[in-house]
């Protein structure tokens, strides 16, 4: 039973400190160079932070669980050995404030790393002590308070990891037509949702997505290839933007044109057309669109028709 009760209790802390924080430990990494706009060194050849974060959390978790005199001094030279020997070092970033900005975060997730160490060892711990006895001891205690203050520290750091999941862009897409005094524009709607109300009320905002966009016209019917790898023509009213890259701001819309229609002529947009229209004569056209917004590849497919008149020339 004794055996059991440790095998039990060794399980839940070794999976809390090496499995949930390795997990964690790695999505809170990635949001917060994210949102210091740290650049991600993926060319760079050497030790991969996930082992090194594994390796630190299972000989930690070790220590605090066996009761290891000074495992929290340890933990704290540990972090500082790191640093001092600039573990992880960038020589591609020149700029000094993003340099602060590297190193900070740095600090931080080695932080977070300890703490799942910690909480996991402590749990192991008090298991040992509650199979030894059930005798409420000043020990004991002190294991209560430490799984608690674990707890608490895991409810803290609830909102940034909620953030990282659910605060990612989220796109929508529907078609419009725009009708100005320089003709009519067929267009695909990009709108980033906002988080619902729950999420709000725990600080979860919907991030800004900056889009890249392109897209194929072909002829319905004989799906014949009109033209392929259109660069798209991105527009943002609220921020007056348009070119090749857009932002895409929460709860506001994006506008990918596709086509332009004045008098008796539509012409494909291509953002790298320099001058360069390819006219689309009358028929029934199929737009295919392929929008990506960070790790996001969005697939649109739309139809449209192309008549003799602005006003015969329509969103299917």
């Amino acid at each position: 039973m004794l055996r059991t009760g440790l095998a039990l209790w060794g399980g839940v802390g070794f999976t809390i400190s090496c499995g949930i924080g390795h997990v964690v430990v790695a999505k809170f990494h990635r949001w917060l160079t994210h949102r210091l706009r740290v650049p991600r060194d993926l060319g760079a050849r050497r030790t991969a932070p996930g082992l090194t974060g594994f390796l630190e959390r299972l000989f930690f978790t070790l220590a605090v669980a066996v009761n290891a005199s000074d495992a929290l001094t340890a933990m704290m030279a540990w972090l500082a050995l790191k640093l001092a020997a600039n573990w992880q070092n960038r020589p591609d970033i020149t700029d000094v404030e993003t340099r602060k900005n590297y190193a900070f975060s740095a600090i931080v997730t080695g932080f977070l790393s300890m703490l799942f160490a910690y909480v996991g060892g402590l749990i192991i711990w008090h298991g040992h002590r509650m199979n030894s006895a059930m005798e409420l001891t000043v020990d004991t205690a002190l294991g209560i308070t430490g799984v608690v203050l674990g707890l608490a520290a895991a409810a803290m750091a609830l909102p940034p990891l909620l953030q990282m999941v659910y605060g990612r862009p989220r796109l929508e897409f529907d078609c419009q037509e725009f009708t100005g005094s320089d003709g009519k524009q067929l267009i695909i709607r990009i709108k980033n949702q906002v988080t619902n109300r729950v999420l709000r009320k725990l600080g979860v905002e919907r991030e800004t997505g900056e889009l890249l966009a392109y897209f194929d016209i072909h002829e319905q019917g004989t799906n014949r290839s009109v033209k392929k790898d259109v660069s798209a023509m991105l527009q943002c009213a609220p921020l007056g933007e348009a070119g090749i890259l857009a932002r895409s701001l929460p709860a506001f819309s994006v506008g990918l044109v596709v086509a332009h229609t004045k008098d008796q002529t539509t012409w494909i947009v291509d953002a790298k057309g320099e001058g360069n229209f390819q006219e689309l004569g009358a028929g029934d056209y199929t737009a295919l669109a392929t929008i990506i917004c960070r790790e996001q590849v969005h697939h649109v497919r739309k139809n449209f028709k192309v008549g003799d008149a602005p006003h015969l020339t329509f969103w299917v």
